[in-house]
């Protein structure tokens, strides 16, 4: 049997001829086929890794946003609190400043002595004065102020009227160089029932910061050194009375200026809201509290914020999903390359 190769036309075989060899196409078998969804295989493992991972972060971010929103409205709630008290200490001190006996005379110096040893007591006072019935201060514990005529003040023409204590909220203290503080007066009232004058005090608005800002220092340790929590007093209308971080104070009306947190302190109880720093543009956790007052004291009705950077309420857990997240890779993937290998 011979064939030409080129022009001339190859000689069929015989059909059951003797061979050689022989050449037979296999159909694929299964496991052929199984390795053929490999890749699909691949990617499913890698999108399944892909969505517990987004869904074990977001549960992570959202338990932190929780956690701290919490913390930082039950701070606020116990700054609240613990003013109410601070300044009902205060409402209480004037009523029996007013009843002392070295007041209900009309020795100067006995007087000036008396103020001075309250003021040493309560290192919170910024001013206390006496004026006589027709409203001149006799004695205080600024001398600079004595002689000067208070017949015109809001503050004494209540307590000339009978109203009782008269509590005055944040404003600028004529007696403290125009400081803002909080004014507290009681009438003095001899034995025989007729008016002698009047006791005032000022606390001073930066005594109170204070003690917002040390009651802080507690949640700022438990968040981290790196971690920096703002607070804001806001009075009843809205305006700024402290500020930590910007120190805006007395120049901006939050309410007005549509700040979420204070809305809803405003008009409900206290807790928490995620919402855009209204200055810094910047994505924020703020915990809010409203004072009350206590007791017989009625309150000035302040809010009280307290908030966080998103981001820095989230750092530690980026932190810690980064570690997991590297470890997992460099497992995850040798598996894959195996696989792709296979």
């Amino acid at each position: 049997m011979d064939m030409k190769i080129g022009t001339s036309a190859v000689r069929a075989l015989p059909p059951n001829g003797p061979y050689p060899f022989r050449w037979r196409v296999s159909p694929p078998d299964s496991r052929t086929r199984q390795f053929r969804l490999l890749p699909l295989l691949i990617l499913g493992i890698f999108l399944l890794a892909l969505v517990v991972g987004l869904v074990l972060l977001h549960s992570v971010e959202k338990q932190l946003i929780d956690g701290t929103g919490e913390r930082l409205a039950l701070a606020a709630a116990d700054i609240a609190e613990k003013l109410d008290r601070i300044l009902y200490e205060r409402y209480g001190d004037i009523r029996v400043m007013a009843r002392a006996v070295a007041l209900q005379g009309h020795d100067a110096a006995a007087m000036t002595g008396y103020l001075n040893d309250i003021q040493q007591a309560y290192s919170i006072y910024e001013w206390i004065g006496v004026a006589d019935a027709a409203g001149r201060i006799v004695a205080a514990t600024e001398s600079d102020t004595v002689g000067r005529d208070c017949g015109a003040e809001p503050w004494f023409k209540a307590v000339l009227a009978g109203h009782g204590i008269d509590t005055r909220d944040v404003h600028r203290s004529s007696e403290m160089r125009d400081l803002p503080a909080i004014g507290f007066a009681a009438p003095i009232v001899g034995s025989d029932g007729k008016f002698r004058g009047a006791v005032t005090s000022r606390v001073g608005l930066s005594k109170l910061d204070d003690i917002i800002g040390q009651t802080l220092v507690t949640l700022q340790a438990q968040q981290g050194t790196s971690a920096r929590i703002e607070y804001q007093l806001v009075g009843r209308e809205g305006d700024l009375l402290v500020d930590s971080l910007l120190r805006e104070e007395q120049s901006v009306n939050l309410l007005a200026a549509g700040v979420l947190s204070a809305q809803l302190a405003a008009s409900g109880p206290s807790g928490y809201v995620e919402e855009e720093h209204r200055r810094r543009h910047v994505a924020v956790v703020t915990g809010f509290a409203r004072t009350k007052g206590y007791e017989d004291f009625p309150g000035f009705s302040w809010i009280i914020l307290a908030r966080m950077d998103r981001d820095d309420v989230l750092a530690p857990a980026l932190a810690v999903l980064w570690r997991v997240g590297l470890i997992g890779g460099s497992l995850f993937l040798p598996l894959v390359v195996s696989l792709i290998w296979v």
